[in-house]
């Protein structure tokens, strides 16, 4: 069984035990934890955080949905990754343009699909508090 403490910042220590370890946690102030089902449901860009509090007798958890920063995060760097992947025939296109060679790319589209991914970036950023 788990068994929990709180401490002064609200964070919660687990430890596992045994029914003869648990009377001893018991004195230090150690409960055991009971952990009610969570049923929310999150948003594309949403986790659920469990916050423990102290019931008394025993540590439960109630739970809210906040933006998930590190998943947002994750696809900001994959859409850079996408914008960067172009950037090599945008490149291609100006030194052809230099020399009056024929463009070896479509560049209005190169810029159209960048621009595109841009703004996908930007509203995601706005999401963790990046832009405003």
């Amino acid at each position: 069984m788990d068994y929990g403490k709180i401490n002064e910042d609200g964070c919660l220590s687990i430890r596992e035990a045994s029914e003869e370890l648990a009377n001893k946690l018991f004195k230090d102030g150690w409960k055991r934890i009971e952990t009610p089902a969570c049923e929310l449901i999150c948003g594309e860009n949403e986790r659920i955080k469990a916050i423990p509090a102290d019931a008394g007798g025993h540590i439960t958890f109630t739970y809210e949905k906040v933006i998930n920063k590190e998943g947002i995060q994750r696809k900001i760097d994959n859409l850079i990754k996408e914008v960067a992947a172009t950037d090599y025939q945008a490149r291609k296109c100006y030194e052809y343009s230099l020399v009056g060679k024929p463009l070896p790319y479509d560049i209005q589209k190169i810029h159209t699909e960048s621009e595109e991914i841009r703004e996908k970036i930007r509203a995601l950023e706005v999401l963790i508090g990046e832009r405003t």
